[in-house]
C-alpha cells in the first residue's frame, strides 16, 4: 500500500487542496470596510444643512467617503449610473422646521432622508442605511442640545410639549433605489450555470475535434468555421436555457426576459470561446485553470467593492471574465440596461482574446508537425 503511487497523490491532493481552499477565504476574512462612497444632498437654504455638511466632510469615519451633490436630481442620476452606496438628503426647509421646534403650536417637524442603492449591493445598502440613520440621530442629539443650552442661557422654560420635541428633533425617512425586491439573488443564480455549462461545452468540442486528423490548414480551419457556428448554437440554446430555468424553476419575474436571455447567451459565446482557446494550446490541464478561477471569484463576486482588499481590488477583480457578466446581469435587472453595456463590450474583448488564440493555434510549430506527419502517412497509404 505505502509504495502504491495513489498514496503519493492522495498526500499531494490533500496538501494542495486545503491550502486552495483556505486562500480562496483571504477576500472574505480580511475584508474591511473602508471608503465606502455615499453622497450627501443639501437643499436647505439655512444654515444648519450647512453645518451638517461641513461636520460630516471633517469626519474621520474611514469607512465613508462622503461626495456633495447638488440635488437630488443628480444623486437620481449618479445611482443610475451606480455611483453611489447611500445617501442623506437635508431638505430645503430644515433649517426653518428646526427653528420652529421650540415653538410649542407648530406642529412642523424637521426630515432628513437616507437613501439606499440597494441594487449595487443589497446587504451593504441595508448596513448603510441604519448606520446613516444613527449618524443623523446623533446629529438631532447635538443639535437638540445646543437649542436647549441656548434656551437655559436666555433664561427661557421649555414648556414639556417642546422638551419632547426636541428629544428627537430630526425624524430620518429611509427610501430605497433600485429595489431587488423579488430579483435578489437573481444575478447570482446565472453565474455558475453559465460558467460551467459553457466550460462543459468548450470542452466537448475540443474532444470532438481532437480526434480528427485534418489533412492541410484549410482543412483544419474549415473544422475550426463548423466549431463557432455549433458554439454560437450552444451558447444560446444555454443563454435561453439558463433565463428559462431561472423563471420555471426559481421564481424569478423578469421584466426584459428577451434582454437577460441575449446577454447571458452572448456571454456563454464569449466564454466558450475564451475556454477553446486555452485548451486548444494547453488542453485538459486548462479545465483546471478555470474551475479554480470559478471557486476564488465566487466570494470575490459577491462582495460589495469597498469591503474587497486592495490587492484584489487592483490585481484580481480587473482580470476576472467572470465579472462582465456579474455587472452585466445587475446592470440589466435592476438598472434597466439594455443588451450592449460597458459589460458587453468587456464580454466582447473577452471573445476576441478567446478567438484569437482560437485560430492561432493552426500556426503554432506543433500543429504544422502534426500536419506533416499526417501528410506522410497519406503519402505511404497512396502509395501501396
Amino acid at each position: 500500500m505505502f509504495k502504491n503511487k495513489f498514496l503519493g497523490f492522495a498526500i499531494l491532493v490533500s496538501i494542495l487542496l486545503t491550502f486552495i481552499m483556505v486562500v480562496m477565504q483571504i477576500p472574505s476574512v480580511k475584508s474591511e470596510l473602508k471608503d465606502v462612497p455615499v453622497a450627501i444632498v443639501n437643499e436647505d437654504d439655512g444654515k444648519q444643512g450647512n453645518k451638517i455638511v461641513g461636520n460630516l466632510m471633517d469626519s474621520k469615519n474611514k469607512a465613508l467617503d462622503w461626495h456633495i451633490v447638488k440635488s437630488d436630481k443628480d444623486l437620481k442620476k449618479a445611482m443610475d449610473k451606480q455611483q453611489y452606496y447611500a445617501a442623506i438628503v437635508i431638505p430645503k426647509n430644515f433649517s426653518s422646521s428646526l427653528g420652529k421646534l421650540v415653538d410649542p403650536t407648530s406642529k412642523e417637524v424637521a426630515n432628513v432622508t437616507v437613501v439606499t442603492n440597494e441594487a449595487k449591493n443589497a446587504q451593504l445598502a441595508t448596513t448603510l442605511g441604519s448606520t446613516l440613520s444613527t449618524i443623523v440621530t446623533k446629529i438631532g442629539g447635538g443639535i437638540s442640545a445646543g437649542i436647549l443650552t441656548n434656551m437655559a442661557k436666555a433664561n427661557i422654560s421649555v414648556p414639556a410639549v417642546t422638551a419632547l420635541k426636541l428629544n428627537n428633533p430630526i425624524t430620518v425617512k429611509t427610501t430605497v433605489r433600485h429595489s431587488t425586491k423579488g430579483l435578489t439573488s437573481a444575478n447570482s443564480s446565472f453565474f455558475q450555470p453559465v460558467w460551467i455549462a459553457s466550460m462543459v461545452i468548450s470542452l466537448l468540442l475540443f474532444y470532438a475535434g481532437n480526434t480528427k486528423e485534418f489533412k492541410s490548414m484549410k482543412h483544419k480551419f474549415s473544422f475550426k468555421s463548423s466549431f463557432i457556428i455549433s458554439a454560437i448554437a450552444l451558447a444560446i440554446l444555454t443563454g435561453f436555457a439558463t433565463a428559462t430555468y431561472a423563471t420555471w424553476i426559481l421564481g424569478f419575474n423578469f421584466t426584459h426576459f428577451m434582454t437577460i436571455a441575449a446577454f447571458l447567451s452572448f456571454t456563454s459565446f464569449a466564454f466558450i470561446m475564451l475556454f477553446s482557446g486555452v485548451l486548444t494550446w494547453i488542453g485538459f490541464p486548462g479545465v483546471i485553470v478555470f474551475v479554480l478561477l470559478l471557486f476564488f471569484s465566487i466570494p470575490l463576486l459577491a462582495m460589495a467593492q469597498p469591503l474587497v482588499p486592495q490587492f484584489y481590488q487592483d490585481w484580481v477583480l480587473p482580470w476576472l471574465p467572470m465579472r462582465f457578466l456579474y455587472d452585466g446581469g445587475r446592470s440589466i435587472l435592476y438598472y434597466g440596461a439594455s443588451f450592449w453595456n460597458s459589460s458587453t463590450v468587456g464580454l466582447t474583448y473577452v471573445l476576441i482574446i478567446g478567438g484569437i488564440l482560437f485560430f492561432a493555434e493552426g500556426f503554432s510549430p506543433k500543429h504544422r508537425k502534426v500536419e506533416r506527419e499526417i501528410n506522410e502517412k497519406i503519402k505511404v497509404m497512396e502509395a501501396k
